[in-house]
């Protein structure tokens, strides 16, 4: 029973970051133009990914029950905005023995934000996603 609950708990995290990782594709110019024209757009980019590994970080490690993942998804885009506010845009460490392994490949595509992608580019890294997830079930 505890295997059920704890498989279907990283199932739900796994699909907020599938959200996120929409969010942030689709609002990642939105949030390279508030950063400062002192800085390249490369090295905006690299900021809004650790700003969101950050806050994915975060997010696993203070999940701690299994809720809709609508609304789950909708708490991590406010912790998101809350982290870019504050400029958290320093690389953390983090314990990747406490995240799946279907976890640990959706994290990876986030490296995707460093990139500037056209659209069919956006739709290509969130198939690839959705591929990650229906094979973790």
């Amino acid at each position: 029973m505890i295997n059920f609950i704890k498989k279907n708990n990283e199932k739900t995290i796994d699909i907020v970051l599938r959200n996120f990782l929409a969010y942030l594709l689709y609002q990642k110019d939105e949030c390279v133009d508030k950063l400062s024209n002192e800085y390249s757009i490369n090295e905006r980019s690299t900021f809004i990914y650790n700003c969101a590994i950050n806050t994915a970080i975060e997010y696993i490690s203070n999940y701690k029950r299994c809720i809709f993942s609508k609304l789950a998804s909708m708490e991590i885009e406010k912790l998101f905005r809350e982290n870019f506010m504050l400029r958290i845009f320093e690389p953390e460490n983090y314990d990747a023995y406490e995240i799946s392994n279907s976890t640990k490949k959706i994290l990876k595509e986030f490296e995707a934000l460093k990139e500037p992608l056209t659209g069919k580019e956006k739709n290509f890294v969130m198939e690839k996603v959705n591929n990650i997830l229906t094979s973790a079930a």
